[in-house]
Parts: structure tokens; C-alpha cells; sequence
């Protein structure tokens, strides 16, 4: 894996406290508009600013140097990492993290989220398996919302089309989302987003050769690794996170893990082309 220095000189000036408050929340304690990192209280990150500061050694750096320094990233991998956030960040809030988590409130309509999921290939029969067992509601903004069974973890995602947004609220830092069509899975398959696993189940509904006895999983996020490691305890896991840098940056950190890809960027859109509703 090589980078560009474009991509270098992107990752270096990457909002570090939007990146670590999105993929990192259990990490930090907040104190105003800063992050202290928990393990070392001197260490702080600053909104609006790409790096960091040591008071108590003088040592500062930017954002990679951080990634390197305190989470053990190769340069590759942090560059990688922070170009694939940076990107996100433009369109994804930043997670919503904390002991007072709350699911968003429910609304009695679902037509905005059926509508929006069946645009993006979701068919009406997983759509009803997943309200009946109450995985998936609206909520009063007409959000389309995934929530898990212990009702600890949920993704959040916008429906208009003209506005993307995508957010994830958990209680613990291995929270994560999944489904499965039988009530003791064998195994998982580990996606990033909740549509994409529902597109890889999709995708396997149309191939007789795999057995339907997986859970699908989202994590939302390739840097909750957590959740990765939780799921894993539980099932033998696939990976099956998205076809690019960061992706394949989270496949390296995780040799073990026998891994899929698709064959475009991510899942949901590996489905709709089949469908033939990619534009």
C-alpha cells in the first residue's frame, strides 16, 4: 500500500477531535471544546485544530503523529485511516457517545424509512422481518433507525436524499448491530454500515450456495475495533468491511480474520448494481 504526499499533506490536516469524538469516543473525556486522551490526561486535542499537545512533556504533533504515537498505527495505515475519515466527516455528525445514551424517539410512521431502504434495494419482506423484530424504526425526523436487541446501540440515517446523514449512538465502545434469519446464527459476516450488511444478505439470498445461518453485523465504523473483537468472541467472523483504503487498512490490522470484499466500493452498492439501480 503506498500514498500519495496530496493524501499525506489531507491526512495531516484532518479535524483530529472530529475523528477521534466519531471513532474513538471511549478513549477521551471531554472538558469544553477539548479531548483528554483517558490513559494520559496532559495529552489534549483541541476543536478545530489538527494535532496535538502534551502539557505536561511539551510534546505536540499533528494528526498522524498522534494515530502513530498513542494508538500504534503504521504511517501507511494512519494516513490511510484519516483521508477515509476525512472524507466521511464532511457528511457524517460526530458520534454521540456517552452514559446518558438515549435511542432518538420513536414515530408511529415508517413510510419514509420503507420508502428510502426499498430505493436502496432493501426488499419489503426483510424490511417487515426487521420490524417485527423490532430492529429498524422511524423516528420523528424521519430518520431511518437500526437498533439492536439490547436497545444499547443504534445507527442513525438520514432519508433525504438530497442530505446524507449517518450516526451512531452506543452505550459501550463494542456496541454494534446485527441480524440474522434464524435464531442461532453460526457464524457473522462484520460490515461497517447496517444497509451494508442488509446488501450482503441480500446478495447471499440471490446464491443457493451459502447457507443462510450467518448474523450480519454492522460496527458501524472500520475503527471500532471493540466491537470487531466482541463479535468475534461470539461467532467464527468474516470480515466484509467496504473495498477501499480503509477497508483494507482494518483487514491488515485484523490477519486473522478471514475477510470478503465487494466488488465496488461497499456492499449496498455491489446490490444495486445487480439490480441494475446503480446511476
Amino acid at each position: 500500500m503506498s500514498v500519495s504526499k496530496e493524501e499525506i499533506q489531507a491526512a495531516r490536516k484532518t479535524d483530529l477531535y472530529c475523528y477521534l469524538r466519531m471513532y474513538h469516543p471511549d478513549k477521551f473525556v471531554a472538558e469544553g471544546r477539548s479531548l483528554k486522551l483517558a490513559a494520559n490526561p496532559s495529552v489534549s486535542i483541541k476543536s478545530g485544530y489538527s494535532g496535538y499537545y502534551d502539557f505536561s512533556s511539551g510534546e505536540c504533533g499533528n494528526s498522524i503523529d498522534f494515530l502513530v504515537r498513542y494508538f500504534g498505527f503504521s504511517f501507511m495505515d494512519a494516513v490511510s485511516t484519516l483521508v477515509h475519515s476525512g472524507k466521511l466527516n464532511s457528511v457524517l455528525p460526530v458520534a454521540n457517545y456517552s452514559n446518558k445514551f438515549a435511542l432518538p424517539e420513536s414515530s408511529s410512521d415508517f413510510k419514509a424509512a420503507e420508502s428510502y431502504l426499498l430505493h436502496r434495494g432493501i426488499s419489503q419482506e426483510i424490511l417487515m422481518l426487521l420490524v417485527e423484530k423490532k430492529l429498524i424504526y422511524q423516528d420523528r425526523r424521519q430518520n431511518v433507525v437500526f437498533v439492536n436487541e439490547d436497545r444499547d446501540f443504534c445507527e442513525v440515517r438520514g432519508t433525504y436524499p438530497s442530505k446524507s446523514f449517518h450516526q451512531c449512538r452506543k452505550a459501550s465502545a463494542d456496541g454494534y448491530w446485527a441480524f440474522s434469519l434464524i435464531d442461532d446464527p453460526q457464524s457473522a459476516f462484520i460490515c461497517e454500515a447496517a444497509i451494508d450488511a442488509l446488501s450482503l444478505l441480500q446478495l447471499h439470498l440471490c446464491n443457493p450456495s451459502v447457507p443462510m445461518t450467518a448474523a450480519y453485523c454492522s460496527i458501524a465504523g472500520v475503527m471500532n475495533q471493540e466491537a470487531i473483537l466482541r463479535i468475534a468472541e461470539k461467532y467464527p467472523s468474516v470480515l466484509a468491511v467496504d473495498n477501499d483504503a480503509a477497508g483494507n487498512a482494518c483487514r491488515e490490522r485484523n490477519p486473522s480474520f478471514k475477510s470478503i470484499r465487494p466488488v465496488l466500493k461497499d456492499w449496498n452498492e455491489d446490490l444495486l448494481s445487480m439490480k441494475g439501480k446503480l446511476s
